[in-house]
This record gives structure tokens, C-alpha cells and sequence, in this order.
């Protein structure tokens, strides 16, 4: 896939910048949140979000992720990827007390 929507042999740098930032793409890191950020907002039903709500941090991330240039997270993509996972496991922490449990 990242060969065709390149058009050009995959290397590091194309490769991470569709695995992460790639909007069309199904399995990518930002299409995913930009999914989850919908559907949260669909369960919410709420125009404005509130500050340190799920769905505030869920778009904030999203934001992030989606702003965020490959050259900035190139050479640390591990510390990267780290600190947006400990995001998401607070999100998900979040929606699990907000929305699952009783």
C-alpha cells in the first residue's frame, strides 16, 4: 500500500509517515483517531466538549498526531510513540470510568 500511494519504493521515512500520519489509510495511527474522536463524539451528543473530558484529550491527541511532521518524530520515534500510547491508556481510563462502569 505504501508503494502505491507513494508510487516509489518504500523507505524509513515514507514508511512511518503512512503507518502514522496517513489520514486515508484504514490502519493508520491518525485515520484511527480521527475515527475514534467520531464515534466518541456520537456517543457524547455534545456540541462543546469540556476541558479533561475523553473527548477533549481524544481530539487533542488527534490534533497532535495530526500536525505532527515526520521530521519531528524521526529520529525518537520510540520516545514518541511511548508518550502517545500513555496518552491513550489515560483515555481509554477515562471513557472506561465515564461511559463503563457503574
Amino acid at each position: 500500500m505504501c508503494h502505491r500511494y507513494y508510487s516509489k519504493v518504500p523507505n524509513r521515512k515514507n514508511s512511518l509517515e503512512f503507518l502514522l500520519l496517513n489520514d486515508e489509510f484504514p490502519k493508520s495511527v491518525l485515520f484511527n483517531l480521527q475515527q475514534a474522536t467520531r464515534h466518541l463524539a456520537r456517543i457524547t451528543k455534545h456540541t462543546k466538549e469540556a476541558y479533561q473530558s475523553p473527548e477533549y484529550e481524544l481530539g487533542k491527541v488527534a490534533s497532535e498526531v495530526k500536525y505532527t511532521s515526520i521530521k519531528q518524530i524521526d529520529k525518537h520515534i520510540h520516545e514518541y510513540l511511548n508518550q502517545q500510547l500513555s496518552k491513550l491508556y489515560a483515555i481509554a481510563g477515562n471513557i472506561e470510568n465515564k461511559y463503563l462502569s457503574y
